[in-house]
């Protein structure tokens, strides 16, 4: 609406007596005449001193029902009350001097500009309860609703705006404040370029990081990020079969897309099939996690507008936007953000990681507690004795593990056991060992319900191994070797941990098997010193 051209002169008079009530629309039957004359019939009975005004022409092939609303006119006892105008230029002068407008449409329309329009000009609106009419109108606060084809509640509404003065006069201001807010020129001409934004930003982005579970959890800070970023479009994540749980209710994700190595990577004619279903996504932007020859295949066969990822070798060339990896030293999660750089997302120390375990998960982890009497236990320390199976170079010592259950149970604190099915010979040998009974949980929980287990500790132990991510994402302090690995590149950030790491000249080996044959870097780490580090975050954290 130009708010200037209706914003006419309307002269007041305190005890009116006659009034002009309008509908303005071209005269066909959709628009509801015949109606708003009945109405008008009922309504003369009550306030005889009453014009009635019918603005509006008829189409060429209309002739003859504009004869018949004629006849009615003089049917109804209408024929010196009514005024057919036909199409007039000076519609806001004429509205200037309107008590009430009438929209009687019976079929719904999609907008009713000329309810607009009278309320511009500060004229109270009775219209019919379809179409656009409902999307302007708030019933009873910014004009008046009744059911189309019904000329007695039309009637009724018509006369409340006549009595009522004070109602028709409220009804207008309130109209009048609506199209200032929400139907001026400028605010269309806003809305419609915020469309064309959100257009521009709905885009479609894909995440590459289809490895092992710990390497998906380090990713949870970079896909908050790239949804702070591009708050409006589509974001998947490709993620292997293994770890797909860990994004299932990730709520920076619309979806996940899952590659199973065991299926998708037998061949390149297979790996270019599941290409296909990438393509189909037509997706804008493609970052690239994994950074390896699959990955940046995939994103080669893929066609995205936009790649982002570290160039390595010749398969770098894939990439439109390949950084080269200068520094190896960076943290893992920072390690990430150089990829995003190029995307202006930068890298912020406070971001960490999360999980999203549900109360069915942590249900489960309360009746694995009550079923060991930990349920209502105070001090619980969680520990992982192994980490894959490739990097047993990685692994505290069992029998120390076992002399550090004894340790904490000397200090009344509680010790439960986590792993899965592989580390049952482990478990058997540290209860060989060991003068206390921990709880064991080997096998007993998905990674969502170990994100709950874990969340009930005080503290976790654990060599670098994705039970060390997981505790990091539910803000647990934990206590974590590093041996043949480096805290520098592989250690999560969190706000409380410590980080049990020797300083010797091996170190870091990245080998699983141990060179000097002594395993010095995690030997030398004594169970007396961990358990005195437990007592510290026990101590601090009451």
């Amino acid at each position: 609406m130009d708010l200037n051209k209706f914003n006419v002169f309307r002269p007041e008079t305190p005890q009116k007596s006659a009034f002009v009530i309008a509908m303005i629309a071209r005269i066909t039957p959709l628009k509801g005449h015949i109606y708003f004359l009945k109405a008008m019939a009922k309504v003369i009975r009550t306030k005889p001193f009453v014009k009635i005004w019918i603005i509006g022409d008829v189409p060429e092939k209309k002739e003859a029902y504009k004869q018949e609303l004629e006849t009615l006119v003089y049917r109804l006892g209408l024929a010196d009350r009514v005024e057919f105008l036909g199409n007039r230029q000076d519609v806001p002068q004429l509205l200037a001097n309107t008590d009430v407008l009438v929209m009687a449409s019976t079929v719904p329309e999609a907008f009713g500009r000329v309810i607009l329009e009278a309320q511009a000009a500060g004229v109270p609106v009775v219209a019919t309860k379809i179409g656009g009419a409902i999307e302007i109108i708030d019933e009873e606060k910014t004009g008046l609703l009744v059911l189309p084809k019904d000329p007695d509640a039309m009637a009724h509404a018509i006369l409340r705006l006549l009595n009522d003065r004070k109602l028709a006069a409220e009804i207008a201001v309130n109209a009048k404040k609506k199209i200032r807010e929400k139907f001026t020129l400028d605010h269309m001409a806003g809305q419609t370029i915020k469309v064309y934004q959100e257009l521009m930003e709905s885009m479609h982005i894909l995440v590459i990081k289809i490895s092992s579970i710990g390497d998906v959890i380090l990713a949870t800070a970079s896909l908050k990020a790239l949804r702070k970023k591009f708050p409006l479009a589509k974001i998947y994540c490709l993620v292997g079969r293994e770890s797909r749980e860990i994004l299932q209710r990730c709520p920076y994700l619309d979806g996940l897309i899952v590659f199973d190595p065991k299926y998708h990577d037998r061949g390149f004619l297979r790996l270019w099939k599941f290409s296909r279903k990438l393509r189909s996504f037509k997706f804008d932007k493609i970052i690239d996690f994994q950074n390896n020859l699959k990955s940046h295949l995939l994103i080669l066969l893929s066609f995205p507008k936009e790649s982002y990822g570290y160039k390595r070798g010749f398969h770098g060339a894939f990439l439109t936007h390949g950084i080269k990896d200068s520094n190896p030293k960076l943290s893992p999660v920072e390690h990430q953000f150089q990829v995003l750089q190029p995307l202006d997302i930068p890298y912020r120390k406070e971001l960490l990681l999360e999980l999203w375990p549900n109360d069915q998960d942590h249900k489960h982890a309360q009746a694995l507690l009550d079923s060991e009497w930990l349920g209502n236990s105070q001090h619980i320390v969680g520990m992982c004795l192994a980490a894959s199976d490739k990097w047993e170079t990685k692994n505290w010592p069992v029998e120390y593990s076992a002399r550090l259950c004894d340790l904490l149970a000397a200090e009344n604190v509680r010790v439960l056991i986590t792993g899965v099915e592989k580390d049952r010979e482990k478990v058997q040998q540290l209860l060989r060992l060991t003068k206390t009974k921990p709880a064991i949980f080997i096998g007993k929980t998905d990674i969502m319900e170990l994100a709950a287990l874990i969340k009930r500790c005080k503290v976790f132990v654990t060599p670098d191994s994705a039970p060390l991510h997981v505790a990091a994402a539910m803000r647990v302090p934990f206590v974590a070797f590093f041996g043949p690995t480096s805290s520098v590149r592989h250690l999560p950030p969190a706000k409380d941990s410590v980080v049990l790491e020797r300083s010797l000249s091996c170190q870091p080996c990245y080998s699983t098997k141990c060179k000097i044959t002594t395993h010095a870097c995690l030997r030398e780490i004594t169970p007396e010193h961990v358990a005195g580090r437990i007592k510290d975050i026990l101590a601090k954290a009451e």
